[in-house]
């Protein structure tokens, strides 16, 4: 994982929490989940980009 932040295009997504001070490494499963269920092109990307081989992490698939 590369910065400790979100970045600003991401914010949006995040409107139940402070966005700037939201560590995605300590709230990987709960952003991960977020960036899924309503984020958009570039936020799918931005995934992937920084989450690498966690995405399978605490998610049940069924």
């Amino acid at each position: 994982m590369k910065a400790k932040f979100l970045p600003r295009r991401l914010h949006w997504l995040f409107w139940d929490v402070d966005a700037k001070k939201l560590d995605y490494q300590k709230c990987d499963i709960y952003v991960i989940k977020r960036l899924i269920e309503h984020g958009n092109e570039f936020a799918i990307g931005w995934l992937f980009k920084n989450y690498n081989g966690n995405l399978g992490r605490g998610f049940k698939i069924g």
